[in-house]
């Protein structure tokens, strides 16, 4: 079945980035995990009764990497992958208008993403990449997460964005971007400014920063959970 590529989620939304599991093609030899697929190609066919061919990013004999056709009526939808001079294989796909998922870093649940501060004179300063080590805001600047997502863009209501860490309730709150990326197929982007959050001294023995859980909630929807940290 085919899945968000940015979480475990079991769905996958029109225009997304999906991942397909399973054995495809020959077996690879002893030794070899897994082969590359050249000239594979993938179509889904929707709950509409209409097949359209998928984009791909990557296609080996255990993994393929492929955007969910724009288009593609909700439901569960038939994916077909084929193989040249070998065999089709049949997959499924539960098709939903909006499948939220933040990509990570990695195996962690740290957020693959960027942070910028904007200076006084609202000039960027030079992108920092989110991992474990805290967020630094400068005095007199705005600083925002530059968050990577995908199944988002076809949203109804406004996206909300939702944080919680230290000793602070939830804060939610629209995002000062939410829509598609630009560059990359079947990417979303997600603009939060995260100026104004607390910074708290840290219990006994815990890295320096105040650590925060951030979710998307998309019609109803949510994402898996990122944690980052702040100074």
């Amino acid at each position: 079945m085919a899945a968000s590529a940015a979480s475990d989620i079991t769905a996958v939304a029109p225009a997304s980035i999906a991942t397909l599991f399973g054995g495809f093609g020959p077996p690879p030899p002893p030794g070899v995990s897994t082969l590359a697929l050249p000239g594979a190609t993938v179509n889904v066919g929707d709950s509409a009764g209409v097949t359209r061919p998928a984009p791909l990013f990557y296609s080996s004999t255990t993994q393929i990497n492929l955007e969910i056709p724009a288009g593609t009526a909700p439901g569960v939808a038939v994916v077909t992958v084929a193989i040249p001079n070998g065999p089709s294989f049949l997959g499924s796909a539960l098709v939903r208008n909006v499948v939220p998922a933040i990509f990570t870093a990695g195996p962690t649940i740290v957020p693959a993403a960027y942070a910028i501060a904007y200076g006084p004179d609202n000039q960027p300063q030079p992108a920092m990449i989110v991992n474990q080590t805290p967020i630094p805001r400068p005095a007199g600047s705005r600083v925002f997460l530059e968050l990577f997502a995908t199944g988002i863009r076809n949203h109804v209501s406004p996206v909300m964005v939702s944080i919680s860490g230290g000793q602070q309730a939830t804060q939610t709150s629209v995002p000062a971007y939410a829509g598609p990326q630009g560059q990359f197929d079947g990417l979303d982007q997600v603009n939060v400014e995260i100026t104004n959050l607390p910074t708290l001294p840290p219990p006994p023995g815990a890295p320096p920063g105040t650590m925060y859980t951030l979710i998307l909630n998309v019609d109803g929807l949510v994402s898996n959970a990122v944690l980052f940290a702040v100074n």
